[in-house]
């Protein structure tokens, strides 16, 4: 959760917990409940999304050991017994060498993943050979296993970010329908407290939203005060009665 996603829920709270301390809030309930529930999703959401974030960070460790022992303790000593291999094997495997190759770009885990299976098969092909050369008969399995393994990792860290991905999402969604529901209670509740210039005050202040530019775009943030449409304040003061000041 960044900075203006977690002032935005400090504000939400802060905006909930001030018409409770009045003795009759059933004007603005529907309101008040739905940014209960709003205060509920982005708690949720930040927790996972902080969670999952974590989770992700250390997959990102654990792949790039894997990757490390996969090149060093396998597709390597493959690699150096071909050059030992192909002048004894017949049928033009000459060059074998080319086709057991490194990856070029040491963080290309997809190239990785497939050059260790391509090593596979050519250990696998050349099996006689390559236990002359000195390196185990399962070999060739061992990599495969070990790719497969690490294929798995990749997939497991890639499906974490896509749930962190919809949870910042998510918190997305949940701060625009808080601003809205806050300009909606704003737009109910300040003309109730006119006669109240101490809770009105502080009621302004716990809904204070101002505008910054990121990204070329108008992101609302909680700073400035919102803009009331002064036109429907003789509507809303008529409302149910209104909040006692009391």
């Amino acid at each position: 959760m960044h900075g203006t996603q977690k002032r935005y829920l400090s504000m939400f709270r802060r905006v909930r917990e001030l018409p409770r301390r009045t003795r009759r809030t059933h004007a603005i309930a529907a309101p008040l409940k739905e940014l209960d529930g709003i205060i509920t999703r982005m708690s949720d959401h930040g927790i996972t999304q902080d969670t999952l974030h974590r989770r992700t960070r250390a997959f990102t460790v654990t792949i790039g050991d894997a990757a490390r022992s996969l090149r060093r303790d396998l597709l390597r000593p493959a690699r150096l017994a071909s050059r030992t291999v192909f002048p004894t094997v017949d049928n033009g495997v000459t060059a074998l060498p080319s086709v057991m190759r490194m990856p070029s770009r040491s963080g290309d885990n997809e190239a990785l993943a497939v050059a260790a299976h391509a090593f596979a098969n050519s250990v696998e092909e050349h099996a006689a050979a390559f236990a002359v050369a000195g390196l185990p008969k399962d070999f060739s399995a061992r990599i495969r296993k070990a790719a497969d393994e690490f294929v798995a990792l990749i997939d497991t860290r890639s499906k974490e970010d896509q749930r962190r991905m919809a949870s910042t999402q998510g918190l997305a969604v949940e701060s625009q329908r808080g601003v809205a529901i806050v300009r909606l209670l704003d737009a109910l509740v300040e003309p109730m407290l006119r006669s109240d210039a101490a809770r009105l005050a502080e009621w302004r202040k716990a809904t204070r939203i101002r505008s910054v530019v990121s990204g070329g775009v108008a992101v609302p943030t909680p700073e400035e005060p919102v803009v009331t449409p002064t036109s429907i304040a003789g509507d809303t003061s008529d409302q149910g009665g209104g909040l006692s000041s009391d």
